[in-house]
């Protein structure tokens, strides 16, 4: 890992289950640790009315520069509303 550790060049995503029964997306707390430098550090972030697949996409696209088919598409496709980026987690 060079001058860095290994949780510098890693991002771990711990997430919970589904809420109750009625399987409601909405309100899942999650927890991402690592990536020095990728993500803001030391905050508490509620994100109103956002797709658990934008965090996906975050993480792919901004954090890992990966691109095309499977990043672009990734998640339940919605129309008129394509994956976006999450700044409010992103370092710069």
């Amino acid at each position: 890992e060079g001058d860095r550790s290994i949780l510098d060049n890693s991002v771990i995503l711990f997430g919970s289950c589904m809420h109750g029964s009625d399987h409601r997306c909405n309100e899942l707390p999650m927890t991402l640790l690592g990536g020095t430098g990728l993500l803001k550090g030391d905050q508490h972030v509620v994100l109103e009315r956002r797709w658990l697949r934008d965090l996906h996409y975050t993480i792919m696209k901004d954090m890992f520069g990966l691109s095309g088919p499977g990043v672009e598409d990734f998640g339940v496709t919605r129309p008129n509303k394509p994956p976006l980026s999450i700044r409010e987690i992103l370092a710069a």
